[in-house]
């Protein structure tokens, strides 16, 4: 059954800084004069939003993947070689996708 809630997005909880907020951005604006912040890039650029609430370590895994240029040797769409999406990694996992669906 469908739950009988919705919401939006979640709220950081107290101890966390949301990097969106002034102090994130004098803390990340820090990590970058430290040079602490370089991985932020590559990560960035392959941000993907996660296709199901199940999947945030599939998609993280995805993003890891694809910022430290890791080839996965067969084509997702047209002649790139690139993992795309949750599905396509899973359907090349030892992990089944309905049991990540089901347990995260």
């Amino acid at each position: 059954p469908p739950p009988r809630y919705s919401f939006r997005r979640r709220l950081l909880p107290p101890n966390l800084v949301g990097l969106d907020t002034p102090t994130g951005r004098r803390m990340f604006a820090e990590s970058l004069r430290e040079g602490h912040a370089e991985s932020y890039f590559p990560l960035s650029s392959h941000l993907v939003n996660q296709s199901d609430p199940a999947y945030c370590g599939v998609t993280t895994l995805l993003v890891v993947l694809n910022a430290m240029s890791i080839d996965p040797n067969v084509r997702w769409r047209g002649g790139w070689r690139f993992f795309g999406d949750e599905d396509m990694l899973l359907e090349r996992c030892c992990l089944d996708a309905e049991r990540v669906r089901r347990e995260g």
